[in-house]
């Protein structure tokens, strides 16, 4: 079935879209984080890169991104497949423990 692994990622993509439009806001200047990067998570940050969404932020339990300018989404991903975790992609910071 051609589709079915990026489906729910493609329609959070189509539900921001949509969102958008009620919005009057343009994709090129809507800045996004996503949160986790399992199947959902990195099919919609690939597919809403590609459709001129700029990701600025990535998160999962073992690590984040961040960059003000844009995360190189695809590069991640190839990281992402290979290591299983953000950590060892340039930028990623871990997070830190509450203080007590």
């Amino acid at each position: 079935m051609c589709g079915r692994t990026e489906a729910t990622g493609r329609g959070l993509m189509i539900v921001c879209d949509e969102a958008l439009k009620r919005l009057r806001m343009h994709r090129d200047h809507t800045r996004v984080i996503i949160q986790g990067f399992g199947n959902v998570g990195s099919n919609a940050a690939r597919l809403m890169h590609a459709r001129g969404y700029k990701i600025v932020g990535v998160s999962t339990s073992t690590g984040g991104l961040y960059n003000k300018n844009g995360i190189d989404i695809d590069a991640l991903w190839m990281h992402y497949k290979r290591a299983h975790t953000l950590v060892g992609f340039p930028g990623e910071k871990r997070p830190t423990q509450p203080h007590c």
